[in-house]
């Protein structure tokens, strides 16, 4: 019998339906909370996994189904029913970027906490820019020195992520609307990969941080400038 603060449904036909809506929401948002396709798609492999047993051995079938279909199915269920268990506590419980309207969608545990909320950033990002791997760009980011935060590599307390907004040509943007690419990381670097064809130009970008409400700060004041190798 689950415990009564489980948030995994008895019953097969009810945790069926369950499962099918978590894995919706979750295929809709994962790329948003900065999980892994990996990840994902190993859960799926799960899913797919009890799916099939479920459809032999379930209560659907009760009158052609046989002991070894009903074992199958049980074996399948606790198998993804553990996968499910880790990947929330790996990637969900924890992760800023899930909002508690989300884990309710889920139909996961938001814990209760009395915490004060993350204050709006007023401070930018430490940032630095070299050429990677190939057609790659690495940007690195980190509180600044006298700022209090995680760590001293880290990001200030209660930011998720350093957002950049960049540009790529020979002509520096004169503000941030000048650029009209973007993208986000949780750790650092950032890493930015472009195509051979852009090979020898310029990136130019503004760097910000975005809290744990995913509420951004201020943009640096000058923008970051690397070529792409």
């Amino acid at each position: 019998m689950n415990k009564s603060k489980d948030y995994l449904p008895n019953g097969d036909d009810i945790f069926n339906g369950y499962q099918l809506n978590f894995m919706t929401v979750l295929l809709a948002n994962y790329g948003s909370w900065l999980i892994n396709g990996s990840d994902v798609n190993a859960l799926q492999v799960k899913q797919s996994a009890w799916a099939s047993a479920y459809a032999a051995g379930g209560i659907g079938n009760k009158g052609t189904r046989t002991p070894a279909q009903v074992r199958a199915k049980t074996l399948a269920r606790k198998d993804y029913e553990k996968a499910m268990r880790e990947f929330v506590k790996r990637f969900i419980s924890s992760n800023p970027l899930v909002s508690d309207p989300q884990k309710v969608a889920l139909g996961v545990t938001v814990p209760k906490t009395h915490r004060t909320p993350a204050p709006v950033p007023n401070t930018t990002p430490n940032v630095d820019a070299t050429q990677g791997n190939g057609n790659q760009v690495k940007v690195f980011f980190k509180q600044q020195p006298d700022e209090k935060g995680v760590s001293r590599r880290g990001k200030p307390k209660g930011i998720a992520l350093m957002e950049i907004l960049y540009k790529v040509g020979d002509t520096p943007p004169a503000t941030v609307n000048d650029c009209n690419l973007s993208a986000m990381a949780s750790r650092s670097p950032l890493k930015l990969n472009f195509d051979a064809s852009n090979c020898g130009k310029k990136v130019y970008g503004f760097c910000r941080w975005r809290n744990t409400r995913n509420q951004p700060g201020e943009f640096t004041q000058l923008p970051l400038q690397v070529v792409i190798p």
